[in-house]
């Protein structure tokens, strides 16, 4: 039997063309460790660059990346704030669908941005 309190996640930022590490933390699923990888990680990179970031469906990369890639906006008659993401900001997550153990399905949701033509993203906004 697992215990959720004993597990230890190891958190990876990574380059996918050169395998670069500019991030690696080790701990619990939390939005402190998750901040401090996405801190971690907009520290290291160029002035100007916008990344293309994916992401398994953990909640917290959403509020970690929209306080350090954009900006809380409450809009009128709203009583939630909406996350905005910097402008060429692509965010996508991967879900793996188990069943008895055994991987029965990949899903993927681009959660923010737009990849043109040759990446077949459409724009989606996202409210948690």
């Amino acid at each position: 039997m697992r215990h959720k309190a004993h597990e230890v996640w190891l958190w990876v930022a990574m380059e996918a063309t050169t395998k670069v590490i500019p991030g690696m933390k080790l701990g619990p699923r939390t939005l402190e460790i998750a901040m401090g990888v996405v801190h971690e990680l907009r520290q290291r990179m160029p002035s100007g660059c916008t990344p293309i970031f994916s992401s398994d469906s953990l909640k917290l990369y959403f509020y970690a990346l929209t306080a350090h890639f954009g900006h809380w906006v409450l809009g009128e008659g709203v009583r939630k704030p909406m996350g905005e993401i910097t402008a060429g900001f692509i965010y996508a997550q991967v879900k793996n669908i188990h069943r008895w153990r055994r991987l029965v399905k990949v899903e993927y949701h681009v959660v923010w941005g737009t990849g043109g033509d040759d990446h077949g993203f459409e724009s989606i906004g996202a409210e948690w």
